[in-house]
């Protein structure tokens, strides 16, 4: 017997169109309680009481196709077998609950039932992929039904060229591309859980072929820690990234394995921790136990490095603890400064006779704030004053870029070098400031700079009413004369002296008593 030629784009369609052309279709009104489904119906009822929303809203605007069927035991009318309509059958039944009588009777097109049993089921599947918007796992069961169908026509006589792939993407009215990937997704989307979710339409083709491209345990590992039902909310690039994380803690192999290549041991507690709160940054992604910068912190670290994390731990208390030591002397000695400026600024201001007003005038502001924006009180200059770390000095408020010229303000309305008045030393007159001895002559025993007529400056002491020669060879013996000016010296560090200055100290006691 000799093979029929079959060009599937042309032929199958002109052969099931055959049906029409014979006359062997009529539209019948069928009561509804005689169409029984047919068992061969795959695609997915999803949707059946939207449907049956908009049929009670507009109508029934499509018959269904339907074939005369077996007739029941002790039944005299004929009972009819669904082609195409069971999604709108089933909408019907539903609308026929509320009125019966309005949905007692369907309007269908009734075939005769011809050719064999595969090309009925053909008629059948290329019936409903017309009147249907299918899913993705709709498409792959069609594809793969489509595929079988037509083998065994290939049995029965009829002969495909090329190949049958090419066929079956043509029938199924989608790409070769395509279909191969609903072919991977059929045959390697293992996991009950996740295919249950592609079966039902939750599950598109992206993000399941994400999962069927994934080796089983990996798609195990997605149920157990990520959860199939968050799977269909994820984007395909995210559940893609998913399961690179899977891979990458699942094969990292463990430090301590040496030459056996064993796989690390806590990997299941770090998928764990990775995916229980996926927003937040996790080091068990990145890192081995062992180099881990959240060891200290992690109560899930592996036992080779449990020792090793409780000995970080404490010296990391060790380091908080010295650091919080020198925290507090840092803040103890701000306070101690503030608290000297404070004073100093207080007997500053009584010396001169001066009030707030007068203090706040002189320096171009309106008033002084302390500690917390406190207006300026008195209490702010005695020994018991609240000082804290946070407290300001009496001449600013806030740091502002005006605050040096407040301070220069401030020490030339004292009359006071910034050092003295910043605490760093004891000198009231500024090291640099030229003193006329027709103003005033320096204390007794004070170390200056003294200046001849012609400016020459000479390291003296002012000892015995006379400004006398202080330098290496000669200390406080010879006096000095034709000063005109003098300047106090310069504070030197803790622990230096200026020549002779034990021998000035010595003898300036003396005299004062």
């Amino acid at each position: 017997m000799a093979k029929k030629s079959f060009d599937l784009g042309d032929s199958l369609a002109s052969i099931l169109g055959k049906v029409s052309e014979s006359g062997t279709e009529q539209i019948e009104y069928i009561p509804l309680e005689r169409l029984v489904s047919d068992e061969r119906n795959f695609y997915s009822m999803d949707g059946v009481e939207e449907l049956a929303a908009n049929i009670e809203l507009v109508g029934l605007q499509q018959p269904l196709r339907v074939r005369p069927g077996e007739q029941p035991a002790g039944s005299e009318a004929p009972f009819y077998g669904i082609i195409s309509g069971h999604r709108r059958a089933a909408a019907l039944r539903i609308l026929a609950k509320e009125a019966p009588e309005r949905w007692k009777t369907v309007p269908c097109i009734v075939e005769t039932a011809s050719g064999s049993p595969e090309l009925q089921e053909l008629r059948l599947i290329m019936a409903n992929a017309d009147t249907r918007k299918m899913s993705s796992a709709d498409l792959a069961r069609q594809a793969e039904r489509v595929q079988e169908l037509l083998y065994k026509l290939k049995e029965q006589g009829v002969e495909f060229p090329g190949r049958m792939r090419d066929h079956v993407a043509e029938a199924c009215r989608v790409s070769k591309t395509k279909l191969a990937e609903l072919k991977i997704i059929r045959d390697k989307l293992t996991n009950p859980e996740i295919r249950w979710y592609w079966d039902n339409g939750k599950l598109n083709q992206a993000q399941a072929l994400a999962i069927a491209q994934a080796e089983p345990y990996v798609q195990a590992a997605l149920c157990t820690y990520v959860g199939a039902d968050q799977l269909p909310g994820s984007a395909a690039w995210s559940i893609e990234s998913k399961i690179r994380t899977i891979k990458k803690i699942s094969e990292r192999s463990c430090k301590h394995a040496g030459d056996l290549a064993e796989h690390c041991k806590n990997c299941d507690v770090m998928l764990d921790r990775v995916f229980r709160n996926r927003n937040a940054y996790s080091a068990c992604e990145y890192h081995c136990c062992g180099d881990c910068p959240e060891m200290t912190r992690c109560k899930t670290v592996c036992e080779f490095y449990r020792e090793e994390a409780e000995k970080r731990k404490m010296a990391e208390k060790v380091k908080k603890a010295e650091e919080r030591m020198q925290e507090k002397a840092r803040e103890n000695g701000a306070i101690d400064v503030t608290r000297k400026i404070w004073t100093r600024f207080g007997e500053l201001r009584r010396s001169k006779g001066l009030s707030a007003e007068d203090c706040c005038k002189a320096r171009g502001d309106s008033f002084i704030r302390s500690y917390h924006g406190e207006d300026w009180h008195e209490e702010m200059e005695g020994p018991k004053a609240k000082i804290t770390e946070h407290t300001a000095v009496p001449w600013t408020n806030s740091m502002q870029a005006d605050d040096v010229q407040k301070l220069v303000k401030t020490a030339d309305l004292f009359g006071v070098s910034c050092d003295y008045l910043l605490g760093r030393t004891d000198e009231k007159e500024p090291a640099s400031a030229l003193i006329s001895v027709d103003e005033r002559y320096p204390k007794e025993g004070q170390y200056v700079i003294a200046y001849t007529r012609h400016f020459v400056a000479i390291p003296s002491v002012y000892f015995r009413a006379s400004f006398m020669d202080c330098t290496e060879k000669s200390v406080a013996n010879n006096r000095l004369t034709g000063i005109e000016y003098w300047s106090p010296r310069p504070q030197l560090p803790d622990g230096k002296k200026w020549p002779g200055q034990e021998t000035i100290e010595e003898l300036t006691e003396k005299r004062s008593t």
